[in-house]
């Protein structure tokens, strides 16, 4: 990552943090009815980015969990602590309710959110969806694995997304990125793919490429095809050809990245042809190139309410089945979760895929 990326990266959440630390120190007095002085406000909140900071820095470069779990958690209290505050303040203002109640009151719905959130990362949801084509002349049953993250999620919850899948009996099963995101998983935590007795077809995304996991690591496992970027079509059978495209790029939404991965591409369209794509970018210019299904993450749908709001400024297409002129889409939510185990208002999928002769 060059130092253009990583001051823009910290500089914006530096940001964020401060912004939000800022206005949930003002909302708190205000519920607490105490005075806080803009001097004061100021301060607090410079000594809470400060922690924040050393937080994030000792957990990035020393890979301790635990820091980068205080660093999500802290943050998240300090932004949910703002958005329901805001709601809060205006109903005591009209019912005239004591500090010690709108105190009480913030701090157990902070909690219900912790209780609710938590609970669903852990819950994994089948998602089934059927596309048809002419093309093809029988119906296939494929699944689609997206943002794992095992390594922020144990390597024993990855195996229960396994069990799941095996009870699917899949054709095929696609894994569109995000699979792995820390450096000391090994090929024996995830080596119980094996299991499912059917070829997995699997492209990087942005977090293989942070934990240096898309150079060879993947070699060992059997019927498992990983995309390169000088590779980025394979034969699944005589009427469906597999497309990959591995995060090759260190910048998100990267237009040009992929139509220049587009123009080196052949595609058979005498084919049904899927394309598998970390990021639900450039659809438009896909979708004219012969392309009939693409599947793509990254998303998390925003993993928890109100981030897809946030996450939609960037993508068009965050979550779900899209019709883009021939060409069908589906962005899933994600298998799992990233950064803080809370879901709110989203959930994880195991993606089941039938697709139909028509």
């Amino acid at each position: 990552m060059n130092l253009k990326v990583i001051i823009i990266f910290l500089t914006t959440i530096i940001s964020f943090i401060y912004f939000f630390s800022f206005f949930s120190l003002r909302m708190f007095y205000s519920l607490a009815e105490k005075k806080l002085t803009w001097k004061a406000n100021f301060g607090y909140t410079a000594l809470i980015v400060m922690g924040l900071f050393m937080i994030m820095t000792i957990a990035r470069y020393f890979d301790i969990k635990f820091f980068s779990d205080v660093f999500f958690y802290s943050t998240i209290v300090i932004i949910y602590t703002l958005l329901i505050s805001l709601i809060l303040k205006p109903m005591s203002m009209i019912i005239r309710s004591s500090p010690t109640i709108n105190l009480s009151i913030l701090f157990g719905l902070l909690v219900l959110f912790f209780i609710v959130g938590i609970y669903n990362a852990y819950q994994l949801t089948v998602k089934k969806v059927e596309f048809s084509s002419g093309k093809i002349t029988k119906e296939y049953n494929f699944v689609l694995l997206s943002d794992t993250h095992i390594g922020s999620n144990s390597p024993k919850f990855f195996h229960k997304i396994m069990e799941s899948v095996c009870d699917l009996r899949p054709d095929a099963v696609f894994i569109t990125g995000d699979f792995i995101d820390e450096r000391y998983i090994t090929l024996d935590d995830i080596r119980v793919i094996e299991d499912a007795h059917c070829p997995f077809y699997f492209i990087t995304g942005n977090h293989e490429v942070y934990a240096d996991k898309h150079n060879g690591f993947f070699y060992g496992l059997k019927n498992f095809h990983k995309f390169e970027l000088d590779s980025t079509v394979t034969e699944f059978n005589n009427e469906i050809n597999i497309t990959g495209f591995p995060w090759g790029n260190m910048r998100m939404n990267n237009s040009g990245f992929y139509e220049e991965l587009m123009k080196r591409t052949v595609i058979d369209p005498t084919k049904y042809n899927i394309l598998l794509n970390h990021e639900p970018s450039s659809v438009k210019m896909i979708s004219e190139n012969k392309i009939d299904l693409m599947l793509s993450g990254h998303t998390h749908n925003g993993q928890m309410f109100p981030f897809k709001y946030l996450v939609k400024l960037r993508y068009e297409n965050i979550y779900g089945k899209y019709k883009i002129g021939n060409m069908d889409l589906y962005v899933t939510s994600g298998t799992a979760t990233w950064g803080p185990k809370i879901r709110f208002g989203t959930q994880n999928e195991i993606v089941q895929i039938i697709l139909k002769p028509e």
